[in-house]
């Protein structure tokens, strides 16, 4: 009976191979299939060596059919047999891939089918997997053609390829140690799929790269250009092939034979997914490259345990709060401060012209200062003059990124030996924003206790022209940036010494003071330069913080001002009101005002800028002063105000108010007599002195061409004392005429004016008829615009009536009754009697 069953068998298999041969497609469809049944019900290794040695032969041919559902099916078979198998058959080897590299992995694919190509490919992927042993290299005779299928698919149009033959070297380098031998081969393919569209061919491309690169010869350059090809994935938009790229610098740390040389191009692959977008892809990382640096200690644990007994201390006391959550283990530390020859490498990106690349760089550049600490203090000098340059830029992220790394290096570094280089560089490029940018963050991050020591030298050299001087408004707001924290720390100390009793504290802070004074007040007053206040109302509010109190700024004021003013160089040349010494002494006056102390001082610049400079300049200081004289403060000068008050408007304001022909001549004399105007306001009683003398210039003003000019020329005659009567005629006369002036606001201060002119009665030419005359003009003309049609005139024409009835009640009766029995006159005249009475 056994032998009978076992003839059917083989007879029914040779009707099978003889269907497989048949030339028409369906037969030999109908006998694959049968035949896949038969195989799939095999579970006996001997049967299923018997159903292969009738069969194989037909297999293999099958796998040329034109057609391709019978090469589908034939591959089908293959794979359940291969299956099926509990042990190695060399039918795989011989026959099999054999045939499968004369379909596709010849220079020229044969197998046109996408599909049967990927099943192809799968197939070669289980044969390995099938024949990978520990002790025996059953792949090593048919290595070359598992490479050749590889090498050629690798760069297969089909997408799905790629990755199966990513898996399929994957395998290989498990299954034989003979996988060394060309690995050197896969790696320009594969790199050629580290630029595909696909983020899974990318991730899988990364994930070979990583096994090949460690059997790849150290000698050559194979592995570098494998680890340069990746670096550009680390910026991928996909977050899975960041990761991988993570994953297998790990890796390499790890396994890479000769890893140590290869070190300083290997962490920054680990190191910039630290920085990664995606918290999961930085924990992860995070936590291989923490064994990499425990694995890096134990084979050199001899020189790490002696560092490990004294660097048991944060490297600076905000380390927690601003650095990081956690100090980095000392194998990973050691590992970066052994590869800081990649700053080399960084360097360069630093400086692409690619802003995507300079961030990128920059971020990597913080990991690596965060894992060297003070190690990294050899590298400063390399990497300063790249990192200000960094800084140069308008704000943006670069800028910003750039920043951040000076910060944590000024809290890390040495302080001494980053302050050293960092002011040398600061004193050779005052002007450079860089460097004045990166030298702010470092010393924003070192220690309070390090920073206290340096105030002075650093005060001393920012408040020289050469830096302090700038009128860039971006320099300015970096510039307030530093003092600000100048300011603080200063007022530490002296709220320290306060505290502790220290005798003459304000002594031992003086040579600081003087020299933030000097920066704030200079940078104040350049800052009027361009038209953002936001950078001019920053200073405004440091300036009050650093003076304190009010009391305090006026003595500030007075023992560092005059300083200053000197300090500004070339007055007695040429300048516009956009030059910096022009917008400096106008800043400083309008800031600082005027005080006995520097009085002087101040004068003789503003002469030197109206004998020398243009007219707009003149204008601006003009202006300036102005503005001080408004808030001018005499209290402290007691009786030298009035000599001081007198000498200034002699030598200063009396020559601009001389008639002279021209717009910019009109418009000195408008700004000087506004300047006139308010000393006027502030120094009332001084004015009234001084005034009266200057009457002949008032009598020209009140005729300028300028409305302006005649409305502040008649305020400063309101202001004024007693006149001589031949001048306070004239000035009567002139101010008469302006009741018809086309200004509304002229026509007001005119009759507001005509009541308060005072006259001196002792002079010689007063007299009592010619004052009457004058009076009774007065009051005539003033009736005469009751009807005028500005409606604020009217009040004012009732009290300057009022006020002359008072003044005058003889000739105001007199004149009262020469006016018509008109019902508005009547109804004036009885509200003014009223007046009068009251």
């Amino acid at each position: 009976m056994g032998s009978s069953a076992e003839s059917e068998r083989n007879l029914e298999l040779e009707l099978l191979c003889k269907n497989i041969k048949s030339s028409e497609k369906s037969k030999r469809q109908i006998a694959l299939k049968e035949l896949l049944q038969i195989v799939s019900k095999q579970t006996n290794d001997a049967d299923l060596k018997r159903l292969l040695d009738q069969t194989y032969l037909h297999l293999v041919k099958c796998y040329t059919d034109r057609f391709e559902s019978t090469r589908s099916l034939a591959i089908l078979i293959v794979n359940e047999l291969l299956s099926r198998f509990d042990g190695r058959n060399e039918f795989f080897l011989d026959y099999i891939l054999p045939t499968i590299r004369r379909r596709i992995g010849l220079p020229e694919i044969v197998e046109e089918s996408e599909e049967v190509q990927l099943q192809l490919l799968e197939q070669v992927g289980r044969i390995v997997d099938k024949f990978q042993s520990k002790d025996e290299d059953f792949l090593m005779r048919v290595y070359n053609d598992v490479m050749d299928i590889v090498i050629r698919n690798l760069s297969n149009q089909y997408a799905n390829a790629h990755r199966q033959c990513c898996k399929v070297i994957q395998l290989l380098a498990i299954a034989t140690p003979s996988f060394y031998i060309r690995a050197e081969n896969l790696v320009d393919p594969l790199i050629a799929l580290l630029c595909h569209r696909q983020s899974a061919t990318r991730t899988t491309a990364v994930e070979t790269l990583g096994i090949v690169g460690l059997y790849i010869n150290n000698k050559n350059d194979k592995l570098v250009q494998s680890i340069v090809s990746i670096s550009p994935l680390l910026t991928d938009s996909v977050a899975a092939v960041r990761r991988m790229c993570g994953i297998v610098g790990c890796k390499w740390l790890m396994q890479l034979r000769d890893r140590y040389s290869f070190f300083e191009r290997i962490v920054p692959l680990v190191l910039c997914c630290l920085k990664d977008d995606l918290a999961d892809i930085r924990e992860e990382i995070n936590l291989l490259f923490i064994h990499c640096g425990d694995q890096y200690f134990e084979e050199n644990e001899k020189e790490l345990q002696r560092i490990e007994l004294i660097d048991h201390e944060y490297p600076c006391s905000n380390y927690i709060e601003t650095v990081a959550k956690k100090r980095p283990t000392l194998g990973c530390r050691a590992l970066v401060q052994k590869s800081l020859r990649m700053i080399n490498i960084i360097v360069k990106e630093i400086q692409d012209w690619k802003e995507p690349v300079r961030l990128h760089s920059l971020k990597l550049l913080w990991e690596v200062v965060l894992f060297a600490e003070k190690a990294f203090t050899c590298k400063f000098m390399e990497l300063f003059p790249v990192l200000a340059k960094a800084c140069q830029d308008d704000e943006n992220s670069v800028v910003k990124e750039a920043k951040r790394v000076a910060f944590l290096m000024g809290q890390l570094l040495n302080y001494s030996d980053w302050m050293e280089h960092a002011m040398r560089d600061l004193k050779k490029f005052p002007s450079c924003l860089g460097i004045l940018r990166c030298f702010n963050s470092l010393f924003a991050g070192a220690e309070l206790e390090q920073k206290q020591n340096s105030i002075e030298e650093i005060a001393k050299l920012i408040s020289t022209s050469e830096m302090c001087h700038n009128l860039n408004e971006v320099h300015q707001s970096v510039l307030l940036d530093l003092i600000e924290q100048m300011v603080k720390i200063l007022l530490d100390k002296v709220e320290m010494n306060e505290r502790s009793d220290i005798a003459s504290s304000s002594n031992l802070l003086a040579d600081e003071e003087r020299y933030l004074f000097e920066i704030l007040v200079k940078t104040i007053a350049l800052s009027n330069a361009h038209e953002n206040e936001e950078i001019t109302n920053r200073g405004l509010q440091l300036y009050e913080q650093f003076c304190r109190t009010p009391e305090n700024r006026v003595v500030l004021q007075g023992k560092y001002t005059k300083a200053i003013i000197i300090g500004i160089e070339d007055l007695d040349c040429e300048h516009s009101e956009r030059s910096e010494r022009i917008v400096m002494l106008f800043g400083c006056i309008k800031l600082c005002g005027f005080q006995k102390e520097y009085f002087d001082s101040t004068q003789s610049a503003v002469k030197m800028v109206l004998d020398n400079s243009t007219a707009n300049a003149q204008i601006k200081i003009l202006s300036g002063v102005s503005m001080a004289f408004l808030d001018y403060n005499h209290e402290n000068m007691e009786e030298e105000a009035l000599d001081l008050l007198t000498r200034f408007i002699k030598d200063i304001l009396e020559p601009a108010l001389v008639w002279k022909a021209g717009r910019n001549a009109e418009s000195i004399r408008a700004m000087a007599i506004q300047a006139l105007c308010s000393i006027g306001y502030s120094c009332t009683t001084e004015a009234r002195g001084i005034f009266p003398s200057l009457a002949k210039h008032f009598i020209s003003l009140v005729e300028d061409e300028l409305a302006i000019t005649r409305a502040y020329a008649i305020r400063c005659i309101l202001k004024s004392g007693p006149f001589p009567y031949e001048d306070y005629r004239q000035l009567t006369i002139d101010i008469l005429s302006r009741l018809d002036d086309p200004c509304a606001n002229v026509r007001s201060l005119a009759i507001e004016c005509l009541p308060l002119l005072e006259v001196d009665r002792t002079d010689d030419l007063f007299s009592e008829t010619s004052y009457s005359t004058l009076a009774e003009a007065v009051i005539s003309r003033l009736f005469l615009y009751l009807d005028d049609p500005f409606i604020k005139i009217r009040p004012i024409l009732l009290d300057s009536l009022s006020m002359m009835a008072k003044k005058h009640p003889v000739v105001f009766e007199n004149e009262t009754n020469k006016l018509p029995s008109n019902y508005l006159y009547n109804d004036v005249i009885n509200e003014l009697k009223k007046l009068r009475l009251e």
